[in-house]
């Protein structure tokens, strides 16, 4: 057996500090990892509006096609009003979420824009989504 000594040529981490500073750098790598796959309470704000909205907007069309005399019209105005204060509420909560970060600014602002499409936001909706900014 020959005692020659082969270099090592790896070029990965070309020196040691540089392999010892990739331990905190994981470290936080895992924690982003972590955080973005948790549901941030805005997404779960948006989802909770937009099954309201989509209840409330189902509700709209089964009233249009009921006679004002018909038995199940009252039933179906209560159910419109119910859902109509739901709704009203989850938007009035929605506008009012404080943007803490860039994320939530880009994300709150996208699903208004979907969701104004239909029709143009009221001026108290614009000024509570503008102040949410002011956190």
């Amino acid at each position: 057996m020959s005692k020659t000594t082969v270099s090592a040529s790896a070029t990965g981490l070309p020196s040691r500090r540089l392999f010892l500073a990739s331990g905190p750098a994981a470290a936080v790598l895992i924690s982003l990892r972590k955080a973005a796959a948790e549901e941030s309470p805005l997404s779960a704000l948006i989802e909770r509006h937009r099954v309201a909205y989509a209840e409330f907007n189902d509700a709209c069309g089964f009233a249009d096609f009921i006679e004002e005399g018909d038995p199940a019209f009252a039933a179906a105005a209560g159910k419109y009003e119910r859902l109509n204060k739901v709704e009203d509420a989850l938007m009035d909560e929605l506008l009012a979420f404080p943007v803490k970060t860039l994320e939530d600014g880009r994300t709150k602002a996208a699903y208004l824009a979907q969701h104004f499409e239909r029709g143009d936001p009221q001026h108290y909706q614009f000024d509570a989504f503008m102040r949410s900014f002011l956190v």
